[in-house]
């Protein structure tokens, strides 16, 4: 709770992950040439104590349920494309790829 580079580490870790598969689930299910094309987006409050205001950093996401594409037909606009709800494998190889992550951030940083 006071590594305040740990923590913003973990943080992009998490985000990043999350993004790709906001990503990649938006190339699948609308038949974009690429992964390139889709942004994802999201925002997180960082809570660091519990309701007894103990110590416990942990965080709060929100994260758009699609993509936004440039549409080169509108002149360059943004158009969102919403997602289904992700299947269970999905949200295991997300939970899987987050974990690897970071177990990477925390060794890196000697945890």
């Amino acid at each position: 709770g006071y590594d305040r580079e740990l923590c913003a580490a973990v943080l992009n870790a998490f985000v990043k992950e999350l993004s790709r598969s906001y990503r990649r689930r938006a190339k699948q299910a609308h038949a974009l040439p690429s992964v390139a094309l889709a942004h994802s987006g999201a925002i997180t409050v960082v809570q660091r104590t519990d309701s007894a205001l103990r110590l416990a950093v942990h965080f709060h996401t929100i994260a758009i349920d699609g993509a936004y594409v440039s549409d080169a037909a509108d002149g360059g606009r943004p158009r969102f494309l919403s997602l289904p709800e992700p299947s269970v494998a999905e949200a295991h190889e997300l939970a899987e790829r987050v974990a690897a992550r970071l177990d990477s951030v925390l060794r890196k940083h000697g945890r």
